[in-house]
């Protein structure tokens, strides 16, 4: 669990960005009324209100998490903290603090869960009919650690024979690059540090050196069952898809026997399905890359134009959405709405207000629609 100091850093960071953001609100606003028609400076006002909102909805979720564990009472988190000059908020620190992937929890997943949207989802409908497999077996594990270098390229032996990579790709030990995964979190605070154990990748990433940038699989390895970590496996989920995002990568956990889970991600969530035994899993993950075909050069998903029906039904593997808000999505509109109440403080006139919540119902009624336009698009 985290501890106080962890959840105190995360709150300075939020403060520090929040008078940051707002001072850069009030120079554009001045911007502004010189030249109200500026439709540049108008477009960097809104994305500065929705940056406020989102700040203000994050730090809000921290103190309720904070206030639930004994870590606050709710009086001290009704004052604002004030800096080592007496004014404004707090914020002594400027970088975000570190997490490890490996040790994500419960706890920590929540506020990531809330700043992408994208609460966890257990399936019990296969994502995709498994491709028929014949002579499947399980791992046979040598007496070190899964981490153990040993292991780890028994482990590439081993997908390389039972999930073939299609030509251009190939399974890599992602663990020798210690740091693959690392990337910041702006919409949650944090800085995520670590990697998975195998990936696979479109070869030309891995002979750049750039593993990351290619990411289709990434597997987290767990010689026993009972250490399995969802939340572990969504944020190695949420972190390949901010380094691949046009590959939209999926994440595997297992201890290559009869334990397998799958994660995808969803329109409005992270799916999860356990599969009922290797053969499954192998079965599954072949009809994946049979029926998902990358572009000639390896920098897109070109799917075939013959999936229909149950094998590309929405929420299924092959029907998964880009992870826009893995790399900075929009703030959610009540969170906006809630700031736009008090936006005298801002410095907005009466004439952003209106111009902001216009824009606010616009973003809303775009977010109802997305899933029917992306649908049209596709079909046609």
């Amino acid at each position: 669990m985290a501890d106080l100091s962890f959840f105190e850093l995360r709150l300075q960071t939020i403060d520090k960005e929040f008078k940051d953001t707002e001072t850069e609100l009030k120079t554009t606003l001045e911007e502004l009324r010189k030249n109200p028609g500026d439709t540049i400076l108008l477009a960097e006002r809104n994305r500065l209100v929705e940056d406020l909102a989102d700040l203000k909805a994050r730090r809000k979720h921290l103190e309720d998490s904070m206030i639930s564990l004994g870590m606050m009472s709710v009086e001290a988190a009704a004052v604002p903290q004030a800096n080592s000059d007496g004014t404004g908020m707090a914020g002594a620190a400027t970088a975000s603090p570190v997490v490890s992937i490996s040790g994500i929890d419960s706890l920590t997943w929540q506020g990531l869960s809330k700043a992408f949207g994208l609460p966890i989802t257990a399936s019990s409908k296969v994502p995709l009919a498994p491709a028929h497999v014949h002579k499947t077996q399980p791992f046979s594990w040598l007496p070190q650690t899964e981490a153990d270098p040993i292991n780890r390229k028994a482990v590439v032996r081993y997908l390389n024979c039972m999930v073939p990579p299609p030509a251009g790709q190939e399974w890599y030990d992602s663990a020798a690059k210690r740091n693959m995964l690392s990337c910041n979190l702006p919409m949650a605070g944090i800085e995520l540090k670590g990697t998975s154990d195998v990936a696979l990748c479109t070869s030309a990433a891995v002979k750049g050196n750039l593993p990351e940038h290619g990411l289709r699989i990434v597997v987290e390895l767990k010689k026993d069952k009972a250490k399995f970590n969802p939340y572990q496996l969504a944020t190695e989920l949420v972190a390949a898809n901010v380094w691949s995002p046009d590959f939209k990568p999926i994440a595997v956990m297992t201890d290559l026997m009869d334990a397998w889970q799958l994660m995808w991600a969803a329109e409005e969530n992270i799916m999860m399905y356990t599969c009922e035994g290797h053969a499954e899993a192998i079965g599954i993950l072949r009809a994946f890359l049979e029926q998902e075909h990358l572009t000639p050069d390896s920098t897109d998903i070109m799917h075939q134009q013959d999936n229909e029906g149950a094998e590309a039904a929405a929420g299924g593997l092959l029907k998964r959405p880009r992870l826009l808000s893995a790399s900075g999505g929009r703030a959610d509109v009540a969170d906006l709405d809630d700031l736009l109440d008090f936006g005298d403080g801002l410095g907005l006139s009466d004439t952003d207000l209106h111009q902001l919540r216009c824009y606010k119902h616009l973003v809303a009624l775009l977010q109802l629609a997305a899933p029917k336009l992306r649908a049209e698009a596709q079909d046609g």
